[in-house]
Formats: structure tokens, C-alpha cells, sequence
């Protein structure tokens, strides 16, 4: 738990931009055939 408000707005901003980055590549890997999704949990 993080109680400093200026360190854990930087990590959630920092997690926002990897959020948006893997967002990137995976729409870049659609576009290029290169992405086949995630598997199907079967049980």
C-alpha cells in the first residue's frame, strides 16, 4: 500500500501508458495477421 499521493499517481500513470502501448501492439499485430487471440479456458 502506497500512502504518497505523488508516487502512486505516478505508477497509475506509468501503468496507463503500458496499458497503452500493449493496446498498440496488439492492434498493430491484428492488422499484420499476427495476432490469433487469446486461447479458450476449457475445463
Amino acid at each position: 500500500m502506497m500512502s504518497n499521493d505523488s508516487l502512486r499517481n505516478m505508477f497509475i500513470g506509468w501503468m496507463n501508458d503500458e496499458m497503452k502501448i500493449f493496446d498498440d501492439l496488439v492492434k498493430y499485430g491484428k492488422i499484420k495477421g499476427w495476432y490469433w487471440g487469446v486461447p479458450a479456458y476449457q475445463y
